[in-house]
């Protein structure tokens, strides 16, 4: 961890990380072992302020610090717990160069990207236009319902980080709801937290090549570290974009507490039509997308009217 740390600012001159406004997309392509060592000095607390180049037009009030001291301080050590074994496997990967994780981790990426929406028919890069919804001819795609499991165990491509808009919710204060439960068991994820202002209504953000490092059982206060987890070769290499076939689409829903009727009204349903419809389009690849009650819980969405969204989001995007 320690070796991690110490060469991030080598990293850093050679992969620079930026910050960008809100309605502003990006795609940046981050090597693996930069994330690492920007996890390993959240870890330390010593994340260098130097670390980002941001827009001028960034207020300090969205950004975040990234920081794991609140992981020491509680009673379980339950985030500790998903740190050490993410730290324990790239050890284990680094120390044996015939390891079969060893090019994705040292010559893998982790690619976030935001998208935008955007009135433009001939949209520039990054941004994608509003789908006309009235007139739309797209069939409706598969759709499978499975009454068992969860989405991080599912082998669709793409799973559904039920965001908030501050990507990574409350992980850093010890919250684990379903947002938190991914970036404690995929700690890539982390970095996004750094490089990342709150979504707004037309953004989503997309994260590919986060691996999966650990095993859970329980759910919010219930929930605990189980002990590692290992891709079987279920997850397999993307030579040509130097990534693990694997995705995250975070999407923020509305928030409409206690199920009010707002959640109805076309204004609303609109933008959480139109927020998962930039969340599921991909130009790189359209495999499954896996998800569930997006925005059912605290945000107070129905669990009908949010598959009937999702399901036309994916249908328009081209995603099953």
């Amino acid at each position: 961890i320690q070796s991690l740390a110490l060469d991030l600012q080598n990293k850093i001159a050679i992969c620079p990380l930026y910050i960008y406004a809100p309605n502003q997309p990006y795609k940046q392509i981050i090597p693996r072992l930069t994330v690492a060592s920007i996890i390993a000095h959240s870890f330390f607390g010593t994340l260098p302020a130097q670390t980002l180049t941001s827009s001028k037009t960034i207020k300090p009030r969205q950004l975040r610090i990234l920081n794991f001291k609140r992981f020491f301080t509680s009673s379980e050590k339950t985030g500790l717990k998903f740190i050490h074994n993410y730290f324990t496997r790239l050890h284990e990967i680094s120390s044996n160069i015939d390891h079969p994780s060893y090019n994705a981790l040292h010559n893998g990426n982790i690619i976030v990207q935001k998208k935008v929406l955007c009135s433009e028919s001939s949209p520039p890069f990054g941004y994608i236009s509003f789908p006309d919804w009235q007139s739309s001819t797209k069939p409706i795609c598969n759709v499978r319902f499975l009454g068992t499991g969860t989405i991080e165990s599912s082998h669709c491509i793409s799973h559904v980080d039920f965001a908030n808009s501050a990507i990574g919710g409350f992980v850093l204060a010890g919250a684990t709801l379903q947002e938190e439960v991914l970036f404690l068991i995929k700690p890539e994820l982390f970095v996004t937290i750094l490089i990342s202002v709150p979504m707004t209504d037309l953004e989503a953000i997309t994260i590919k090549g986060a691996e999966r490092f650990s095993s859970y059982t329980g759910f919010a206060t219930e929930f605990k570290y189980k002990g590692d987890w290992r891709n079987e070769g279920d997850i397999k290499y993307n030579e040509k974009l130097n990534v693990l076939e694997c995705e995250v689409i975070a999407i923020d829903a509305g928030k409409y507490g206690g199920g009010t009727a707002s959640q109805y009204s076309k204004v609303n349903f609109d933008r959480d039509l139109n927020k998962a419809f930039i969340g599921f389009c991909d130009d790189e690849w359209n495999g499954g997308i896996a998800t569930g009650n997006w925005g059912c819980g605290a945000f107070g969405g129905n669990p009908d009217l949010k598959a009937v969204q999702q399901i036309l989001a994916a249908s328009a995007a081209g995603r099953e």
